[in-house]
This record gives C-alpha cells, structure tokens and sequence, in this order.
C-alpha cells in the first residue's frame, strides 16, 4: 500500500481509544468491519491476512499496518497458524492522504508527521517496548493523558522511522537520475549492461536490480522507450526508409524494431507514419 497519512504540523494530535491483545488458534478469520477511527495492528505471532480496501496485506511479526477510519476490512482467508497481536483504535486530528511515491525531498520538508498504512521496513524492536508500557498502563486503568501521550510516543516512533526510510529512497534515486540520462543520451547506440555498469562503478546485477526497484522500470525498458521515442521522430520527420530507421536508433535487426514497436504502439512503424503524414505546415 502507498498510501500514507501526513500531518503537516510537527506534533501529532492524537487521542487514544483502546487497546488489547487478541490470541486466538488456526483457522480463525478477521471479520468484516468498518470503523471510524484508525486501528493499528501489530503482529507478534502467526500471519494476518487482512483485505484492506482493495489491498490484500499479508501483516507479519515484521511489519504493521494502519487502517484508516471508514475503511473497510476483512480477513482474507483463515489463520493456518496460531496468531497473537496488538492493536490499538486511536484518533488523528487533520491527517491527510497521500502517495509515497509522490513525495520529493522539497514536500518532505514540509511535512510534519508520516504515517504509513503498511510497512514491513521498520525497527519493530523499539516500536514492541512503547507498545507494551501502553498496553499495562491502560490495564491498570492508567489517566487519559498518559494513555495519549504514549500513543503519540508510537505515532512519533513509526513517523521518525518512515521519514528516514522515505530520505533515503528519495537519495537512491537521485542518485541513479545521472544513470538514467547516460542511458538517454547513449540509447540508440549499442548499449549493453555490464558497459552501462562499468561506466558508473556498479555491479551489473545490482544496478540492473536496484535501477528496477527505485526508478519503477527496468533498464532494458528504459532503452526501448527511448529508442522508440526517437523513431517516432524520424518517421514523422524524415524520409528514412523502415530499416534506416531501426539502425539509427540502434536496432540491428529492422523485423525485430518493428515487432517492438507494434508490441508497444499497437501498429506498424509504417502504420504509425501514415496516420500522421497529412499534417498542416505554416509559418505564422
């Protein structure tokens, strides 16, 4: 999931609700629920497979989830396996929605509060201790204002923590925007891996796979785009025959560039031309 709820001061009005513990043997299954209020969920034992909206989260040890108010969820399937966790129902005054994949270094710096609705990338270990000082506390019938102050304790601990994962996402791929334009610039001529690797200091199946993970496409799309965004020009604005083309922009093989590009333009590259070969030229 995505989506993050952002709170653009730098405190967290939160208010708590409850809390508890929920164990229960194999073959039980979350039932269908909306709430209005947030509910975190943290697993200490067994899997939770929960429909979140149209999510399917599959929540473990290693992870939590945040499901929003007026949102509806169920288990997806039956626990195989024994399964405890915490949860909590607690309150956010003026939380927003948003995209991570949306958030630039500028927007972050904006923000107060991130909260993620699922994350399997946090330090669980110091999430676990803050958690169960809450859970006693509210046992014990604990004031109000402890029981808030605990959870914004939580909210501020998954907050700092995500705020540093998303830094370091947004760095990675900065760091890989050079990658991306020697991959531009170079794309119609050959162009293989280990030389794009070799250029920048990487290993070739590292870079091929982090490239993928942080730049949302693979570096053999990448060059296909590009590649075919330039025979786009030349069939418009030039008299280039079909197998001129494929060669300037780097494809050896013309039946090979033309299977490519009707497999992503859904016509021929002589289709493509002719569709766009009656054009008005004027001066002023």
């Amino acid at each position: 999931m995505n989506d993050i709820f952002i709170n653009h001061e730098p405190t967290i009005s939160a208010r708590f609700i409850s809390a508890g513990t929920f164990i229960h043997s194999s073959g039980w299954r979350h039932e269908e629920r909306v709430n209005n209020s947030y509910e975190l969920i943290i697993p200490l034992e067994g899997t939770l497979s929960l429909t979140v909206g149209d999510e399917n989260l599959s929540i473990t040890p290693n992870s939590i989830a945040i499901i929003p108010p007026n949102t509806r969820h169920i288990g997806t399937n039956a626990c195989s396996e024994f399964i405890r966790f915490n949860w909590i129902h607690f309150t956010i005054e003026n939380a927003t929605t948003s995209k991570i994949n949306l958030l630039t270094q500028e927007l972050l710096n904006e923000i107060g509060m991130i909260l993620p609705t699922f994350s399997t990338a946090l330090a669980m270990s110091r999430i676990h201790v803050i958690v169960s000082q809450l859970l006693d506390i509210y046992q014990i019938t604990g004031p109000k204002s402890y029981l808030d102050n605990l959870l914004c304790n939580i909210l501020y601990e998954i907050s700092m923590q995500e705020t540093i994962l998303i830094q370091e996402n947004i760095s990675t791929t900065a760091a890989f925007q050079p990658v991306k334009e020697w991959i531009r610039i170079h794309a119609t001529e050959p162009l293989k891996l280990s030389q794009l690797a070799t250029f920048f200091g990487y290993n070739p199946s590292y870079l091929s796979r982090v490239y993928r993970q942080k730049m949302g496409i693979t570096i053999t799309n990448e060059i296909k785009n590009y590649r075919i965004a330039q025979s786009k020009a030349y069939l418009l604005n030039t008299n280039l025959t079909i197998d001129e083309i494929a060669n300037e922009v780097g494809y050896q093989d013309a039946k090979y560039f033309m299977r490519t590009f009707k497999k992503r333009e859904s016509i021929t590259p002589s289709e493509f031309r002719q569709a766009y070969q009656r054009r008005h030229l004027n001066q002023k």
